[in-house]
This record gives C-alpha cells, sequence and structure tokens, in this order.
C-alpha cells in the first residue's frame, strides 16, 4: 500500500512468469530483463486473445458509444508500462486499448518513459503514436473526440493534466477511482482539488470487477465522463 492508499502493481507481484523477469546480480540487487520482439509478441498475442475473449473490448465499445456522441479520433495512453510478459498488467491494458483503437479507427498514442527499446520497436511496427515527452502538456482543449488512459495512473500525473487543460470538452478519461475510500483517505486529496472536481462532475462508470486472465490488471477502474456544463 502506498502513501496515496492505492496498492502498487509491479510486475514481481504479477505472477510466477513475471518473477523471469528480474535477476540477481552480484552485488545482490535485481535488476529486470527486458523481453526481446519475440516474447512481446508472444506476450501481446496471449493477452489480446484473452481481451477478446472476455468481451471488455465489447463492453466498453459500447460504454464509449453511450457516452460520446462523435466518434473517438484520439486514444491517450499514459503511464501504461511493460507489456512483455503476459503477467504484466500492461499487455492486457495495451491489447484491451489496440482493440478499441481499431473499432474506432483512432489514432493510438503511448507515453512511457520505462518501456524498453524493443517494446518502442513493437509499438512502432502497430503504427502507435509514441510521445517521446515526459511532460504533462497534452492539449485535451481543442474538441477533438478522445480517450485518456491512465489505469493505476499517477495522480501527479492526471493533476498537471487537468491544471494544463483549463477547457476540455469532448474527453473521456479512463483511470483511478477516485470516489473510493482510498482516495477519501489519501493526504493528496486536499492537494489536488482538480482531480476532485472533474471526478464529482463525471458520469461514473465502474469497470467489471473481475477480469479473469489478470486480476488486477483493470482493478479499481472506472470511466469517467466530464457533463457538459
Amino acid at each position: 500500500m502506498e502513501d496515496d492508499g492505492f496498492t502498487l502493481v509491479t510486475g514481481r507481484k504479477a505472477g510466477k512468469l513475471a518473477d523471469r523477469k528480474f535477476k540477481k546480480t552480484e552485488n545482490g540487487t535485481h535488476i529486470r530483463v527486458d523481453g526481446t520482439l519475440e516474447e512481446i509478441d508472444k506476450s501481446m498475442s496471449s493477452a489480446t486473445s484473452s481481451i477478446q475473449k472476455s468481451g471488455l473490448s465489447t463492453w466498453l465499445r459500447e460504454k464509449i458509444d453511450n457516452l460520446m456522441t462523435e466518434k473517438i479520433q484520439k486514444i491517450y495512453l499514459i503511464g501504461n508500462g511493460h507489456f512483455d510478459g503476459s503477467r504484466e498488467p500492461g499487455a492486457h491494458q495495451l491489447a484491451l486499448f489496440l482493440e478499441i483503437s481499431i473499432i474506432f479507427d483512432a489514432q493510438l498514442i503511448f507515453q512511457d518513459p520505462v518501456c524498453s527499446p524493443a517494446e518502442l520497436q513493437w509499438l512502432q511496427t502497430k503504427n502507435v503514436e509514441i510521445r517521446q515527452k515526459i511532460d504533462t502538456e497534452i492539449d485535451l482543449s481543442t474538441g477533438i473526440p478522445t480517450i485518456l488512459v491512465m489505469i493505476h495512473g499517477e495522480h501527479e500525473l492526471f493533476d498537471g493534466i487537468l491544471k494544463f487543460n483549463q477547457k476540455i470538452e469532448n474527453l473521456i478519461v479512463i483511470g483511478n477511482n477516485y470516489g473510493g475510500v482510498d482516495w477519501e483517505l489519501s493526504k493528496l486529496r486536499e492537494e489536488m482539488p482538480r482531480i476532485n472536481e472533474f471526478f464529482e462532475k463525471s458520469i461514473i462508470t465502474f469497470f467489471p470487477e473481475i477480469y479473469e486472465p489478470h486480476g488486477s490488471a483493470f482493478s479499481s477502474t472506472v470511466i469517467m465522463s466530464p457533463l457538459v456544463e
């Protein structure tokens, strides 16, 4: 449990298959071993199959259609994490939004500085735009129908994005549940009033509680659709 009240999901916690992603060095520390392109292909193929069999992409498409009157054109996937193993939460999250981007014929834009060169190379083969900047200056005020995805995302990043965009239109955010007891008890709640205001003025739809292929990939995740004032 982190200081903000949310549980941190790491590769090591994700399961035995993720454990092999770490190796012990001579000085006793553990370092991550990045997956190869072949391993990434295998991981994403497995995760995509799981997403399709679960029906989650179909469920999400219906929710988006109900919330957005115009066709989605952009999807920002921020802080997704590694996806070079099928037990990585990021593999299932990326698989879901690759599916959604195909369904809506939308541009998928990916930002996460932790990803390996092989992971970035794999994304390029899928025509995913890689945002090289690591700032929060993502312009969401253009009115272009957009989805911002920050599953298990850092609160500071979300707050920074909201701070940069004084006016937001045609936006759906998929991220942390800011209406739960964890956030209510978090010391960050009072420091980030923009998050509270955004959540309180949004239509909230909870993700399904159970996604059997990976128990933590979409835990405590909601869809936030701001009400038009």
